[in-house]
């Protein structure tokens, strides 16, 4: 189940990639623009590969971590190759810390139901690869 769930998941956002255009900066813009999207459906309880890994932290070895570190992995990489397409310079190094955000961002948004993280997240992004 959880493999096809994260079948679906990757299609998903490997789809939201697509629609993300232009330089480095927009291509943020972009991405946590479609994260608050997400975060503004109704019942929107974040990633469940987030959940059942903190579900399920105190068993490193258990099957479904595996899985939910094999779906976030995927994800960092896609997104990664997102930003380096647009010419981001050193895109591995701030597609992680981007990833690092937006993970987070996910995170408190369930926590506090508050998508407005995602504003402080997107800032973040952008002082990172303006700094370079």
């Amino acid at each position: 189940m959880l493999e096809n769930q994260h079948a679906m998941a990757f299609a998903s956002f490997q789809t939201f990639g697509r629609k993300l255009s232009g330089g480095p900066e927009a291509m943020v813009r972009g991405f946590f623009r479609e994260l608050r999207k997400w975060f503004s459906k109704p019942g929107f309880a974040g990633s469940g590969f987030h959940r059942l890994a903190m579900e399920l932290a105190d068993l490193p070895g258990h099957p479904a971590r595996r899985i939910a570190s094999k779906h976030k992995n995927l994800l960092e990489g896609h997104l990664v190759e997102v930003l380096a397409k647009a010419g981001l310079v050193n895109a591995e190094k701030h597609g992680r810390q981007i990833w690092v955000l937006s993970e987070g961002v996910i995170a408190l948004a369930v926590i506090h139901a508050d998508k407005n993280y995602c504003s402080a997240a997107e800032d973040a992004a952008l002082a990172l690869i303006r700094r370079g």
